[in-house]
């Protein structure tokens, strides 16, 4: 069961950060770069919902597996490693829930004011808010990913 919920941990962590790396910084420039403006936000607004979908079910995922792995490492040992996957189960509820809010909250509306000039302005700072939650996940993810030997050696 170690093992597998284990891979269930990697899995999930390398799918979400893999498609956020892979969504941010090769999809939407390349979108961009090589369509007009409204081209490219109309292909981009097609890729979001699947997009913030895969995340949020890896993110569930993800966080799953770290509490198992903490509770379980907190059962085996009075050790750090218990509290480091407990901080490592922390950082993956702070960006589920960014994830959850983009998917469930965010995108609905900025889908809803895209392309309504009056509301140009409310949909830049949804936009702003947007980036930010998904650089939180993207930084998270990261870390987590540079962290995941360390993590999985102290257990």
């Amino acid at each position: 069961m170690q093992r597998t919920i284990s891979s269930l941990f990697v899995c999930s962590l390398v799918v979400w950060i893999g498609a956020a790396i892979f969504f941010s910084l090769v999809v939407l420039p390349t979108l961009f770069m090589n369509l007009e403006r409204a081209n490219a936000g109309a292909v981009a607004a097609l890729l979001f919902a699947p997009y913030f979908r895969l995340g949020a079910v890896a993110g569930v995922l993800l966080l799953g597996s770290t509490v198992y792995i903490a509770g379980q490492s907190a059962g085996q040992s009075a050790g750090q490693s218990g509290g480091a996957w407990k901080a490592a189960s922390a950082v993956v509820a702070v960006m589920l829930a960014c994830q959850l809010y983009s998917t469930l909250v965010l995108h609905p509306e900025i889908d809803a004011i895209r392309g309504i000039e009056d509301a140009q302005p409310r949909f830049d700072t949804l936009h702003k808010r947007s980036v930010r939650l998904n650089g939180v996940v993207l930084l998270g993810g990261i870390g987590l990913v540079a962290c995941s030997g360390w993590l999985f050696e102290r257990r």
